[in-house]
């Protein structure tokens, strides 16, 4: 789902600083965060439910990503380097 509503606060220098800090910490840009910090008070006070776009799209990234099995091959995958 696109993002095209936008929202524009304004803050005190220190509160800006501390979310760029933390917002880094947690590997996200400020705005991603903000909306993390956002979607998830929404969902806990059920003013958004948890089924919603915002868990759908965290759901479908989590099932993207799916660990392989580890295949050990040995030596029976590697041609032999053996000086002639």
């Amino acid at each position: 789902m696109a993002r095209t509503a936008s929202i524009g606060i304004r803050v005190e220098p220190s509160v800006k600083d501390a979310l760029e800090n933390a917002a880094k910490a947690d590997r996200r840009t400020v705005a991603a965060y903000v909306e993390k910090l956002i979607v998830d008070d929404l969902e806990e006070k059920s003013f958004l439910p948890k089924e919603g776009p915002a868990s759908d799209a965290k759901e479908a990234a989590d099932k993207s990503v799916k660990p392989r099995p580890i295949v050990n091959l040995g030596h029976a995958g590697m041609k032999s380097r053996r000086h002639k």
